[in-house]
């Protein structure tokens, strides 16, 4: 997950694409019992990629008024 992230972020993609690329590593890693799953790659990991397995916009939550 990490990786991903950080190799997204190194990349210069968009903070939302960075997490949803650390999201989409850490379901191939957990549906694989590879150490390292072979779906993770790059041709997996492009923009257009990552948008599709996540198609949602994040949104802000306000938790100022949480103690």
């Amino acid at each position: 997950m990490a990786s991903a992230m950080i190799s997204s972020i190194v990349q210069g993609y968009e903070p939302s694409i960075c997490v949803k690329a650390g999201l989409l590593a850490a379901e191939y890693s957990i549906s694989c019992q590879d150490a390292i799953s072979p779906s993770v790659n790059p041709h997996n990991f492009t923009p257009e990629s990552i948008e599709m397995y996540a198609p949602f916009t994040p949104q802000v939550i306000d938790v100022s008024h949480v103690r």
